[in-house]
């Protein structure tokens, strides 16, 4: 069925299954070829699609028109490469952290870690802070999920979550550095 722009609009807004699937069709090359422009890394991007519309089918905005559909999917596409990066930033200096603490004064190094052991090791800090501030950093570091979602899945207010992060983040640092990963 090809959907008019002003049928896929109130389909969209009725969230009928045929509309989604069309809206998908229609404007997946689009966020993905932005979201590769901005990220440079084709994996990446496919991930933040895949995120995008997940995101924009479950929280559904309220349109108008066709253009603010494409404006909404434009500026997600945004925030959520904009997230990444700096997502990827913060593990890039994470382990740069890890690797300067296990360096010795001579400059041999006496702790060895790869990335995915260092992220092991962070994982099982992080769970060990507790099960819902665990949660709560899970999905808004590892899962790039607002704080709105988290709140309603975790049926807590949106104050609540920050606290939450906040709390998970110093419990976080004082473990680091009492297993000496950071100087």
């Amino acid at each position: 069925m090809q959907y008019k722009d002003e049928d896929l609009v109130a389909d969209l807004l009725q969230r009928k299954e045929k509309a989604f699937t069309e809206a998908y069709r229609k404007y997946h090359r689009y966020v993905l070829s932005y979201c590769y422009r901005l990220l440079r890394d084709m994996r990446e991007a496919e991930d933040v699609t895949i995120v995008l519309f997940r995101k924009f089918f479950e929280l559904m905005p309220v349109l108008r028109t066709v253009d603010d559909m494409v404006a909404y999917l434009k500026i997600a596409a945004m925030h959520e490469c904009s997230n990444r990066r700096r997502n990827k930033r913060v593990r890039y200096a994470m382990m740069e952290a890890v690797e300067m603490a296990a360096e010795e004064d001579d400059g041999s190094t006496r702790l060895v870690y790869d990335e995915g052991l260092a992220l092991q090791d962070l994982e099982r800090i992080i769970f060990s802070s507790g099960l819902r501030r665990s949660q709560v950093l899970r999905m808004r570091y590892f899962e790039q999920r607002s704080y709105n979602e988290i709140a309603k899945i975790l049926d807590i207010s949106i104050s609540t979550a920050k606290e939450m992060r906040v709390q998970a983040i110093k419990y976080l640092r004082r473990e680091i550095k009492k297993e000496q990963y950071l100087p």
